[in-house]
Formats: structure tokens, sequence, C-alpha cells
């Protein structure tokens, strides 16, 4: 299962006790691409917010339109990332930072998203969540 796809569960309720966080990774990520699979057919993007306390909250825009919020806790372990929503168990993967650009790799089924630094925003500068 992809990062993708793992957000389209349920809802996570608690964070891990003292995680270990990387401060850039704290804020507000966007989709700049999905690579490696047909997600882009139905996600048409994500913004990612991590905290600093280990949770996340992920807002997804699907192709028609619609919109949908995760919550799950992810944890770090080197340029290693597991993201834990409940009842979706854990997924793991790498992580990058380079610049304003944040890269996940899932290895297990060879997918790479790309998210960039700030808000998801429409061409006129709105909000997009």
């Amino acid at each position: 299962m992809t990062l993708a796809i793992a957000l389209l569960g349920p809802p996570a309720s608690a964070a891990p006790s003292g995680p270990d966080i990387d401060p850039r990774l704290v804020g507000p990520w966007h989709t700049v691409s999905i690579d490696g699979d047909a997600l882009f057919l139905v996600i048409h993007g994500v913004e990612l917010d991590f905290e600093k306390n280990g949770t996340f909250t992920a807002r997804i825009r699907f192709t028609d339109g619609q919109t949908e919020t995760k919550r799950g806790t992810y944890a770090l372990d080197g340029d290693r990332i597991d993201f834990s929503i409940p009842s979706l168990g854990k997924e793991s993967g790498t992580y990058e930072i380079k610049g304003k650009d944040l890269s996940f790799h899932d290895t297990s089924f060879g997918v790479t998203v790309k998210v960039a630094k700030g808000k998801a925003q429409d061409s006129s500068g709105h909000d997009l969540f």
C-alpha cells in the first residue's frame, strides 16, 4: 500500500510518545508529483501538515473535486519514515529533503511522491484546502 492509498483510511487518534522529529519536516507541504503508479488518475493532490508531536494531517483532493481529511502519526529513523493510520497499520518508506522539495519513496510499490513546502494553492493563489 502506498502513502497516498494509506491516507484514504480512517483517522488516527494518538501520537507516539517522544518522537524523533526532523524540524525541516514540520509544517505544510503540497503535492508536486506522484510517480510510479496510476494514483494521479484518482488523486489530484495532497497537502500534508507535519506537527512537532509526531502527528500529521493529510488533505486529499480527488480528480472529481471531492476532498477528504485524514490524521495519523509518523516516526523517523534516519531517512526512513513510518506513517500510521489506525486499522491500516503502518506504511514505511524513505524520505529526502532537497531545498524546498520533500520526496517520499515506497520501495515495496515503487511509488515516489514529491511535495513542496507550503500550502496547496490554485493558480490565483487561493488555498485549495
